[in-house]
């Protein structure tokens, strides 16, 4: 492992690149790592260091190609327990840079990546987590219309005040694209075992301490491979129930903390939302129902009012939480908020 002196930590790189142990056994798996190994190494930006996590390195050892194996800035690590997040705290440990970014070994980083991100926390020193857009891809099809419409939503979120405003919906910051300053995850203290995705765990954990999330206005930075492999198809942490559960926990720090909520919507989303309020001890008033000849008079044993209910009232203390995930829906409701004189994040959010 090469030693990196004192005055070169600052603008010094650390890549986290978890590898699973049947990379070696699954020559799908393998091509892939081997992709996202040499688009890593193929970086315009050399203050770089790869820090590669698995259960064993001799899984990891025993059919890297030799020359990778020599390459002076690669370390080899053992995560510390089970499970992705000793991996990735495992591996911030062993990192040597003030700069923390991610990689999984799946994707493909475009040269400039690195480059890009580093230029962007240069020079905006307020800026403590970054991000890039995106380019969702599979390797025998085309992508679905959702992931398009998921890979377009995340592409439109550059800014840090967008980030902001639509942290409830979903993870704003890609995972596999992340670069964090290490005061920032020292700050939060790593990455947590929780009942949902570690990743949007911590994107809330920043997002409640204040911190400025961005991304490079450079275009698709990464390609994000899309397989039934992932671990959001397969593990029960990254279901939308578990997403619901983590958005009611920081809200229930933050905007819900002494206020009640009104939910938008009656479907199965807003019911599960409610219940995922309700488990943080946040009060719901009622719900309201967008399509008047299907309103019910209840729900969950709350009212259930209407838009003319609701601008009749106006903006009265309660936060307007809005769980309709329907597509183009949130335009239409935003341009329906401001005709009510309503702010986002202050009488309003998204969460759906």
């Amino acid at each position: 492992m090469k030693e990196f002196s004192s005055d070169t930590q600052d603008d010094l790189v650390s890549v986290l690149m978890p590898v699973r142990a049947q990379t070696a056994s699954d020559p799908r798996l393998q091509k892939w790592f081997e992709l996202a190994l040499q688009s890593l190494l193929a970086q315009s930006y050399t203050k770089l260091e790869i820090i590669l996590i698995g259960d064993c390195e001799r899984h990891v050892e025993r059919w890297l190609p030799s020359n990778i194996t020599r390459i002076p800035t690669l370390q080899l690590i053992n995560r510390a327990e089970p499970g992705i997040v000793s991996a990735l705290n495992t591996g911030i440990r062993a990192a040597s840079g003030n700069l923390l970014a991610r990689m999984d070994a799946d994707d493909i980083a475009l040269p400039e990546r690195i480059a890009c991100q580093v230029q962007l926390l240069q020079q905006n020193p307020t800026v403590d987590f970054c991000a890039t857009t995106i380019e969702l891809f599979k390797a025998s099809s085309q992508i679905t219309e959702g992931s398009q419409n998921y890979q377009d939503w995340l592409n439109s979120l550059i800014s840090t005040d967008a980030i902001r405003h639509n942290v409830f919906i979903e993870s704003p910051m890609p995972h596999p694209s992340w670069m964090l300053r290490r005061e920032l995850y020292n700050k939060l203290g790593g990455y947590r075992n929780i009942s949902w995705a570690e990743d949007y765990d911590l994107v809330l954990r920043a997002w409640l301490a204040g911190a400025k999330m961005a991304k490079p206005q450079s275009g698709p930075l990464l390609q994000w491979r899309d397989h039934d492999l992932r671990l959001t198809r397969t593990d029960e942490l990254y279901s939308r129930k578990n997403f619901l559960r983590a958005k009611a926990w920081a809200l229930s720090q933050s905007l819900l903390q002494r206020r009640n909520a009104i939910i938008l919507g009656t479907g199965s989303n807003a019911k599960r939302l409610h219940d995922a309020l309700r488990e943080y001890d946040v009060a719901v008033s009622c719900f309201v129902e967008l399509n008047k000849a299907q309103r019910k008079k209840s729900l969950k044993a709350l009212p259930v009012i209407n838009y003319n209910d609701l601008a009749a009232s106006g903006p009265q203390g309660d936060l307007i939480v809005s769980a309709v995930t329907r597509y183009g829906a949130r335009n239409t409701l935003r341009q329906w908020f401001d005709t009510q004189q309503m702010t986002d994040g202050v009488d309003y959010i998204f969460a759906g």
